[in-house]
């Protein structure tokens, strides 16, 4: 279970947007690096479960659950002197909690700027 759900949204040191792409990245408002790079992982997978609901809300006809956010690859990425990191993963969904040879997977990115702490330290 993520430990996303024990945040107040509106504590979090983040701005932005959702993390599409650079020009929708998850701005970091904090300087501490450790706080900033363990929330990445937590908000592409909490990213990925809102993905999965609104799928599932679009396709009344089945049920679909999402079972996982396995990280692949984070990237550090300076573009015009900001610099980002981007986390890709696999998401998996189910369609049929009770068989796993039904899931589907697909592939997602979610980027962050960390200008706010990268090289401060």
């Amino acid at each position: 279970m993520s430990f996303f759900y024990d945040y107040d949204f509106d504590q979090l040191p983040i701005e932005g947007g959702w993390g599409y792409g650079k020009d929708d990245a998850v701005v970091f408002t904090s300087d501490d690096a450790m706080e900033c790079i363990g929330l990445e992982y937590e908000i592409a997978e909490m990213r990925s479960r809102f993905e999965v609901n609104a799928l599932d809300d679009q396709h009344p006809e089945k049920d679909l659950y999402f079972e996982s956010f396995h990280p692949l690859r984070q990237s550090l990425m300076e573009i015009d002197g900001t610099p980002y990191d981007v986390i890709e993963g696999e998401v998996t969904v189910l369609d049929d909690l009770d068989d796993d040879d039904n899931a589907t997977k697909y592939r997602t990115e979610c980027w962050f700027n960390i200008k706010s702490f990268f090289g401060k330290h």
